[in-house]
């Protein structure tokens, strides 16, 4: 039974020409590549901090250099294996971003704005909740997390540090990925792709000057490279909810909705929990090929140079992921506007340029 914000909004269909989708199809996927473009080029960053993060000087014996190359390589190591552990965190944001894409998506091309509002607000409130809930978690298992990677001694020690401090970035991490994901349902991919280019911007540039002592600060190593990642989701976090407050393409975050309303949240979970479910089978899949390539090492050259070959791996597929974003939002709207014609045409057309393009790469 539908509630009375819910009732569906009836108007005169508009015939569209596959142009026309095209078109808005590609409106809506481009800040999107842009925005994960960056985001690739923020985690070779990253990754070649972990590999040079201790220089190696001519001036240096060869004892000093070996043991140097070895601090670097366990660090890229650690770095590459990181990542995985933060695709799960991803992942969770996921499951409750899908559900918010999708039902935000519908309530637009409906016009059900009060909808669309309700579940902005359970999903961000979710959000908070569950970032929390990790940061804590990943914090006080810091270590244990740690040597489940199977990583060598050395590496376990990097991902160590690395874990304690990017889990006070973690509730912010939760929050954007929801935030952003709510704002592609209402159609707006460029502030979701803002947000993301500030996260990558304010990433780069204190890890390396952290890392390494740029403009006067103190050189922290390894260390520096979280404290980066922290400070570029803390930023990002907070921006989406300043736009979420303010209003962003036609969304808006009301305090009052942060109140958990049971109907709206079971809605939610109903869709994000089983997509959550399936990328979780890919990523344990994932995470035992990254499990057996740190046993077979204990050097960790070979996570290493994985941790390489997976960043660069990265950009075959971004083209296919900014479509398919696109495509969720115009789906759910389509089916809000009770044309599920056009949800069809979207979707085949959003497969066709994906499955060419990917192809192609």
């Amino acid at each position: 039974m539908l509630l009375a914000e819910e009732t569906p909004t009836e108007k005169p269909l508009k015939l569209e020409t596959t142009s026309m989708l095209l078109r808005a199809l590609l409106a809506l996927a481009a800040p999107v590549l842009v925005e994960q473009l960056l985001h690739a080029f923020a985690g070779l960053a990253d990754t070649y901090i972990g590999n040079n993060f201790v220089r190696i000087g001519a001036e240096m014996s060869a004892e000093a250099a070996a043991a140097a190359q070895s601090q670097n390589t366990a660090a890229g190591a650690a770095v590459g294996t990181i990542a995985y552990l933060l695709w799960f965190v991803g992942l969770i944001s996921g499951a409750v971003g899908t559900g918010a894409t999708a039902i935000i998506a519908r309530a637009t091309g409906a016009r059900h704005r009060r909808l669309a509002n309700s579940i902005c607000g359970q999903a961000v409130g979710l959000a908070a909740i569950v970032g929390l809930v990790l940061g804590v978690l990943v914090y006080l298992f810091a270590e244990p997390i740690a040597r489940v990677t199977h990583l060598p001694p050395q590496a376990i020690e990097y991902a160590h540090v690395f874990l304690k401090t990017i889990a006070f970035g973690l509730p912010f991490m939760v929050i954007l990925f929801v935030a952003n994901a709510a704002l592609r349902g209402a159609g707006d991919t460029i502030s979701p792709a803002v947000a993301m280019i500030v996260v990558d911007a304010v990433n780069i540039s204190i890890a390396f000057s952290l890392t390494f002592g740029w403009f006067g600060l103190p050189a922290m190593g390894f260390r520096g490279i979280a404290i980066g990642a922290v400070c570029g989701y803390a930023a990002g976090g907070t921006l989406q909810v300043i736009n979420l407050l303010r209003g962003r393409g036609g969304l808006r975050l009301h305090l009052h909705r942060l109140r958990p309303h049971w109907h709206n949240m079971r809605r939610l979970l109903r869709i994000g929990i089983p997509s959550g479910m399936e990328s979780g089978i890919m990523w344990g899949v994932n995470f035992v090929l990254i499990w057996i390539i740190n046993d077979l090492d204990k050097t960790a050259a070979f996570g290493a140079a994985h941790a390489v070959a997976v960043r660069i791996e990265a950009f075959s597929y971004l083209g296919g992921f900014a479509l398919a974003i696109a495509a969720s939002t115009l789906v759910g709207q389509s089916l809000g506007m009770n044309d599920p014609r056009r949800a069809e045409r979207c979707a085949y057309l959003a497969f066709a340029l994906a499955g060419g393009l990917m192809f192609v790469g």
